[in-house]
């Protein structure tokens, strides 16, 4: 069995986070808060590791299908391309935590405080990590959907709150674009976008402010 370290938890609203993580540590122990649902999602790892190995592999995973055989989603996978693409759509990250007032931890510092392995590059760190290079291969069609969860739940919601922000993120807001016509899916209009929050008509200080309270004010 293995555990991650510093699992992040935090609680909508967020003034109610304390009270909710003491709770929570007594049964996960490993449990790390943060400040609201912000940090916790802006952390989330499926959006940080996932994309590039899903988006550069699609013609590895499609030879794999076609021929009947399993994938190594993160070691034949892991490539200098895919850390690089990484790397570089997690950057976008740094500027949006800071307007949100929220901590950034590159990917690289998430997967070596997670899963305790070493790496000078998220290629390096993942191909050291005792539970990525663990895992069996799997079926090489699985990319479709993790890609299309990951996207729905994790990058519409963060390219949207991004751009609320003023802040934009090409490669995020493009990995949707590309993956939706690879896909065909339309994730901006079924995805975990602002409306389905309950949050659209807001500015960004309403939803800050609604993050932390609770309040639903416009």
């Amino acid at each position: 069995i293995y555990m991650r370290r510093g699992i992040p938890v935090s609680a909508f609203p967020a003034n109610r986070t304390r009270e909710g993580f003491e709770r929570l540590k007594a049964i996960v122990p490993t449990a790390d808060i943060r400040r609201d649902s912000f940090e916790t999602n802006f952390e989330n790892m499926d959006m940080l590791v996932h994309p590039a190995m899903g988006l550069l592999n699609v013609g590895y995973f499609d030879r794999c299908d076609a021929a009947g055989e399993p994938s190594d989603f993160y070691g034949i996978g892991n490539t200098a391309g895919t850390g690089r693409l990484t790397e570089a759509m997690d950057a976008e990250r740094r500027p949006v935590c800071a307007r949100y007032g929220v901590r950034y931890r590159p990917v690289l510092e998430h997967i070596r405080n997670l899963y305790g392995c070493r790496g000078e590059t998220v290629r390096e760190a993942v191909r050291n990590s005792p539970l990525y290079q663990g895992l069996k291969p799997i079926a090489p069609g699985v990319w479709r959907s993790w890609m299309k969860n990951d996207i729905h739940l994790a990058h519409v919601p963060f390219v949207q709150f991004a751009e609320l922000a003023g802040e934009t993120v090409p490669l995020n807001r493009g990995f949707v674009d590309i993956a939706d016509a690879l896909l065909g899916t339309a994730s901006w209009e079924d995805g975990l976008n602002l409306d389905r929050l309950g949050v659209a008509g807001m500015s960004f200080e309403q939803v800050r402010r609604y993050a932390e309270t609770g309040e639903h004010a416009l």
